[in-house]
C-alpha cells in the first residue's frame, strides 16, 4: 500500500478504472474487444490526465499544495518526455493495429478535442469555468463506449443507453467530489471548478442529495429496463461508495484515501470477468 500513492499521482488507478468501464460496456453489449484496445485506452487516458497535471504546474512559482501536483512539478521534465513518447507510441499502435480506422479517427479527434478544451479553460478566469466537470464526464464516458460501439452490430439495447447515462452521472459526481475536496488548493493555485463557484457548503449538500437520488434512479431504472444483476451491482456499488464518501468526509488529511476509494471503485467493472 505504501506505493499506492505513486499509482495515484501517476493516475494509473484512473487508467485501470477506465479500462474496467470499457470492459463493462463490452460485456453489456456482448462484444469481444482485442486486448490491445484496452492498452490504447489506458495510454490515452494517462496522456490526457498527465498533460492536465503538467499544464497546471507549468508556471507555478511555489511548491504545489497537493501531493499529485507537487510530484508533477518536481519531475515535469521527465514526465513531458514520457508523455510525448507514450503519445507517439499510442498513435503508432493505434494506426497499425486497429483495423477499424474509423475508431482510430474518432479516438484521435476526441483526444485532440479534450486537450484543446484543457488548454482553453486554463486561460479562463476560475469563475468562468462552469461546465468543466460536466463536459469532462461526457467525454470520459464517450471514450469508454467508443470501442464497444464500433464492434457491436445491430440495434442497441435500451440497457446500453440507461447504463451510459448512469455512467456519465457517476463520472460527474466523482469529478465534482474531487473539486469539492480540492477547493482550498484550487483557490491557492487559481484553478477553476464548479465546486468553487457553488461554494463549500452548497457543494456538500448537493453531493449528498445527488448521491441519494442517483442510487434511487439506478434501482428504479435497473428494474424498469431489466438490467441484469451483475451490471446493476456494479452501478449500485460505485454510486453507494461515492455517496458514503461524501457522507463521512471530514478531514483534508485523508484526501488521498478518499480519492483512492473514489477511483478504485470503478474497477468493479472487471467483476464480470
Amino acid at each position: 500500500m505504501k506505493y499506492y500513492k505513486y499509482i495515484q499521482w501517476l493516475s494509473l488507478d484512473v487508467v485501470l478504472g477506465a479500462c474496467a468501464g470499457m470492459y463493462f460496456f463490452a460485456e453489456l453489449l456482448e462484444v469481444y474487444l482485442p486486448i490491445r484496445l484496452y492498452f490504447l485506452l489506458g495510454m490515452a487516458v494517462w496522456v490526457i490526465y498527465t498533460f492536465d497535471h503538467l499544464w497546471d504546474v507549468r508556471k507555478l512559482t511555489f511548491i504545489a499544495h497537493t501531493d499529485r501536483h507537487a510530484f508533477h512539478q518536481r519531475y515535469q521534465r521527465y514526465l513531458w518526455v514520457i508523455l510525448l513518447a507514450v503519445t507517439f507510441l499510442g498513435l503508432l499502435l493505434g494506426w497499425n493495429f486497429i483495423f477499424k480506422k474509423e475508431l482510430f479517427f474518432i479516438g484521435s479527434v476526441g483526444g485532440i478535442l479534450v486537450l484543446s478544451y484543457l488548454l482553453v479553460i486554463s486561460f479562463l478566469p476560475p469563475t468562468k469555468v462552469i461546465f468543466k466537470e460536466v463536459l469532462t464526464a461526457i467525454l470520459y464516458v464517450f471514450g469508454l463506449i467508443a470501442g464497444p460501439l464500433m464492434w457491436y452490430e445491430g440495434l442497441l439495447p435500451e440497457t446500453f443507453y440507461f447504463a451510459t447515462v448512469i455512467y456519465i452521472l457517476l463520472a460527474f459526481k466523482n469529478l465534482f467530489f474531487y473539486a469539492y475536496m480540492d477547493q482550498e488548493s484550487d483557490r491557492i493555485h487559481q484553478y477553476g471548478s464548479l465546486s468553487l463557484i457553488v461554494g463549500e457548503s452548497n457543494s456538500r449538500l448537493f453531493l449528498k442529495l445527488y448521491g441519494i437520488i442517483l442510487l434511487c434512479l439506478i434501482a428504479i431504472g435497473a428494474f424498469f429496463f431489466q438490467l441484469s444483476m451483475p451490471y446493476t451491482f456494479c452501478l449500485i456499488t460505485i454510486a453507494l461508495v461515492h455517496t458514503l464518501l461524501i457522507l463521512f468526509y471530514k478531514n483534508l488529511s485523508y484526501n488521498g484515501i478518499y480519492r483512492a476509494l473514489a477511483d478504485g471503485v470503478f474497477m468493479v467493472g472487471f467483476l464480470n470477468i
